[in-house]
């Protein structure tokens, strides 16, 4: 049984399904309560699928619900990691610092 690997997330796709998440980022992320509930999540997530899927140029290339929420983990995480390493490097340099308290002297 040979297992295929889905190709990478073409920049059109990326795009739609951010700009999905952007809009719909209250009830994605939302508190669960009687107004939004486990159902209404999964078909904001499912509508943004299936406007993911109504723009891939790759046929046969069918991106899931389940996909979609790891590639935005994976985003999340990869921008954490960017800000903490930044945050790091200005630490060593002592930019951070530095700005920090020119800050509190503008005020």
């Amino acid at each position: 049984m040979e297992v295929h690997r889905k190709s990478n997330f073409n920049s059109l796709e990326l795009e739609v399904m951010l700009a999905g998440i952007y809009e719909r980022r209250d009830k994605l992320f939302g508190h669960l309560s009687a107004s939004l509930t486990h159902r209404q999540k999964e078909e904001y997530w499912n509508e943004i699928a299936q406007l993911v899927n109504s723009c891939s140029t790759m046929s046969g290339t069918v991106r899931t619900t389940e996909k979609l929420r790891t590639k935005w983990s994976n985003i999340k995480c990869a921008g954490l990691r960017e800000l903490s390493e930044r945050h790091a490097r200005l630490q060593q340099t002592g930019e951070l610092i530095a700005g920090s308290q020119q800050k509190k002297t503008l005020k």
